[in-house]
C-alpha cells in the first residue's frame, strides 16, 4: 500500500466514510496544487523575460485557460466513474419527473 492509500484508511476509519471518496479528493486536491505550482512557475518565468506588458497580459490569459481546461479533464478522468452514477441518477429522476407530469 501507498502512502495515499494508507492515508485514505486512516481517514475513513476515523470518519466513517467510505475510502474511495476520500482517496479521490486526495487525488484532485494533489493534482490541482501540481497544476496551479506549474502554471504560476511558467507566468514566473515569462514575467522575467517578456517586458511588454500587454504580451505578458495575453501570455497570462493563455495559461488560464489552458490551466483551466487542463483541471478539469484531469479532475473527469479521476471522477470519471463517479461522474457516470450522478448522470445515470440525473437521467432516472428526469425520466421519473416526465412520467409524473403527463
Amino acid at each position: 500500500m501507498n502512502f495515499l492509500e494508507e492515508f485514505s484508511k486512516t481517514l475513513s476509519n476515523l470518519s466513517g466514510i467510505s475510502q474511495t471518496p476520500i482517496l479521490l479528493i486526495t487525488y484532485s486536491i494533489i493534482s490541482i496544487v501540481i497544476i496551479e505550482l506549474i502554471s504560476k512557475g511558467i507566468i514566473f518565468l515569462n514575467t522575467q523575460i517578456i517586458e511588454n506588458e500587454r504580451n505578458l497580459y495575453i501570455f497570462n490569459k493563455k495559461v488560464k485557460i489552458v490551466k483551466l481546461i487542463l483541471t478539469t479533464i484531469i479532475l473527469l478522468f479521476i471522477w470519471e466513474k463517479q461522474i457516470k452514477d450522478i448522470i445515470t441518477l440525473v437521467s432516472f429522476i428526469s425520466a421519473a419527473t416526465a412520467l409524473a407530469l403527463r
